[in-house]
């Protein structure tokens, strides 16, 4: 199996046997290229359908057309890994999508319950708020074939007016 990590706004990396791969967009292509020099991997510059506001958000929401590969495991670049994920690279195989949950935060936390009732009128929410986490989106897997993931950005847009889009209508979504 070939895997997608992927790293906010900078660069994104396949992991396959040991080998990395270093994706980005054309404004981040220097420093990705001195980042794949640095630890000899892979290098290649994609074209992302940017938004003006929260563009980095949105076009995570995009990652299963740019990805090649089966599973794809995303994680934003304040995030450091202490841990092998492939627990996370497995759930994703066998569930299409998987979020980690935001802390010990529910729905109904609420921040979280404010920023889903943003999406009242646009959306139906009240499954949202039932679920049982609060995700993050920070960190996630899935499937190229996820149905989530080939709606997610659609979702996210009507939401662009929002505090993260991508979260909050990806927590809208998993029910």
């Amino acid at each position: 199996h070939t895997r997608l990590l992927t790293v906010t706004g900078v660069q994104t990396c396949a992991l396959r046997s040991g080998a990395v791969t270093i994706l980005c967009d054309k404004d981040s292509a220097t420093e990705c290229g001195k980042i794949a020099a640095h630890f000899k991997t892979d290098f290649k510059e994609i074209e992302f359908k940017a938004r003006n506001r929260n563009g980095v958000l949105f076009n995570k929401t995009l990652l299963n057309d740019s990805t090649p590969y089966k599973i794809t495991a995303y994680l934003d670049a304040d995030t450091l890994i202490v841990k092998d994920f492939h627990r996370l690279l497995n759930a994703a195989e066998d569930n299409e999508f998987v979020a980690t949950q935001f802390a010990d935060w529910t729905p109904k936390t609420s921040i979280i319950e404010k920023r889903i009732r943003e999406w009242e009128g646009i959306t139906p929410i009240d499954k949202a708020l039932q679920y049982p986490v609060a995700i993050n989106t920070g960190v996630f897997a899935f499937r190229k074939d996820s149905a989530l993931m080939k709606n997610w950005y659609d979702m996210a847009v009507k939401g662009e007016k929002f505090f993260i889009p991508d979260e909050i209508s990806c927590q809208i979504m998993l029910p």
